[in-house]
């Protein structure tokens, strides 16, 4: 019997602002200034801060080497739960240019974000344990 567990990807195409177009992958880290990265590439992450943080609620398509963003979708309130390491619960929906503070900016018209879910076979099953 082979082992698997669902891993998430985030694709992103269409947007105005095309380098934040591509795949990304899981990534769970908490930045000092309390923005948390839940899914990125080799240049592009999508970030999310929280209320208690200067930029949230929201969600941000944000390039890593300066923190500027392209794209975001603001929220009335926190998500629920907060995103956390098996976190994929990506809004597919609402994003838009992002003008705001430590912006690029983004360019209209906004991208398109679909969650997959891919199927991989565990470490276990690997390796025949």
């Amino acid at each position: 019997m082979e082992a698997t567990e669902t891993v998430y990807e985030i694709h992103i195409r269409g947007a105005g602002s095309p380098q934040v177009n591509g795949v990304y992958y899981p990534c769970y880290r908490v930045l000092k200034d309390g923005g948390i990265i839940v899914f990125e590439n080799a240049v592009w992450r999508i970030m999310y801060y929280a209320t208690k943080t200067s930029f949230g609620p929201a969600w941000y398509l944000q390039r890593g080497a300066d923190a500027l963003a392209a794209y975001w979708n603001k929220l009335d309130a926190d998500m629920s739960p907060m995103p956390g390491a098996d976190f994929h619960n990506v809004p597919t929906s609402g994003w838009a240019a992002y003008t705001g503070a430590w912006s690029l900016p983004g360019k209209d018209p906004a991208p398109t974000v679909k969650v997959k879910a891919k199927s991989i076979l565990t470490e276990a099953a690997r390796v025949g344990i």
